[in-house]
């Protein structure tokens, strides 16, 4: 990356890096100490794996398995089946995929040795230590070290996301009049309102969360799945002439299965539906500043189609801090590769 390229600002809880620091010897030490409680951990998801058998025998201890068991005993025992077959297994993989992660992480903090600083972009250069915020964060695991310059009492993670900076000095132009007309005339009173064009890296960062907001998350995929495969198995069932017993069986489970697959399908449908209109913001280049005219600094920016903040204070909405550690630590690895 050369140097005239845009970099990415990086923020944690709406506070500013400010850079990093190397770790002293006996922060060395109570880092090596997290690494080794996170180890210890793994007896966690193996709990839960442990609880899945004794979980799916209370299911038969329900259900029994003599004649046909209808009714309230019937759902009870469907419900610790699935809890037992399905969810408990999920819930344990997933666990141990954290503490995998966590473990890894906290090695590759050891490795570098290092800690990113964070301060709020108010108390930068005004020397007032004690009104200022701060945090230090290891940069893998996200595992807050110091909060204000003292150890917190308990394990704090936090995500540190990157988003690219408002221009310094960019120019600003006057509305045009029909965008001017739309705006009432009492918040026109209250507020100045103007507007500049998005740098391409911020058209570039708008077109990132168009796109990940046009991906379907895993669990609509996954309930998507197994919703298809009920309804394959239901039709199965009718050419067959088993219909009936299907319906006493799965009819319950397969209706709470629709609703959730259908409420995520919803959830996503919203979702395509503000990927279209920050790809509209895009297209356009466009962003409004609005500047309160009793207070200057108390100035937003707003994407003119979605109407979504852009940044307050100039600081960015918390909408756009949802880069992951892991995708955000890949990408700081390229760009240093390409430097």
């Amino acid at each position: 990356m050369t140097a005239s390229d845009p970099q990415p600002a990086r923020w944690c809880q709406g506070l500013k890096s400010t850079g990093f620091r190397d770790l002293l010897p006996e922060e060395t030490d109570r880092l090596r100490g997290e690494a080794k409680l996170a180890l210890l951990r793994f007896w966690q998801p193996a709990a839960i794996a442990a609880a899945s058998p004794s979980v799916l025998y209370l299911s038969y201890l329900i259900t029994g398995d003599g004649p046909e068991t209808l009714g309230p005993r019937l759902i009870i025992g469907l419900a610790f089946l699935f809890v037992g077959l399905m969810v408990l297994p999920a819930l344990s993989l997933l666990k141990l995929r954290d503490v995998i992660s966590l473990w890894k992480a906290l090695r590759f903090d050891l490795k570098d040795r290092r800690i990113e600083c964070f301060s709020s972009p108010k108390s930068l250069g005004e020397g007032d230590a004690e009104a200022s915020e701060s945090l230090e964060v290891f940069p893998h695991s996200g595992m807050v070290f110091l909060v204000n310059g003292n150890q917190p009492s308990q394990r704090i993670f936090v995500n540190v996301c990157a988003a690219i900076a408002p221009p310094e000095h960019a120019s600003q132009y006057a509305l045009p009049k029909e965008l001017t007309a739309s705006i009432p005339n009492d918040v026109r009173e209250q507020a100045s309102f103007e507007r500049r064009r998005l740098s391409p890296a911020e058209i570039e960062e708008l077109t990132q969360h168009v796109r990940r907001l046009r991906r379907p998350s895993g669990a609509l995929i996954g309930f998507g799945i197994w919703c298809g495969m009920g309804l394959i198995a239901a039709f199965l069932s009718y050419l067959h002439g088993d219909f009936t017993d299907w319906r006493q069986k799965y009819l319950i489970p397969f209706l709470g299965l629709t609703a959730l697959t259908t409420w995520l399908s919803v959830q996503y449908a919203r979702m395509l539906l503000t990927s279209r209109k920050f790809a509209q913001d895009a297209a356009s280049g466009w962003i409004l500043v609005v500047e309160q005219k009793d207070d200057a600094q108390a100035g937003r920016e707003v994407l003119p189609i979605s109407n979504a903040v852009w940044s307050t204070e100039k600081k960015p909405s918390e909408w756009r801090l949802v880069q992951g550690r892991r995708k955000r630590q890949r990408h700081k690895r390229t760009e240093e590769g390409r430097e």
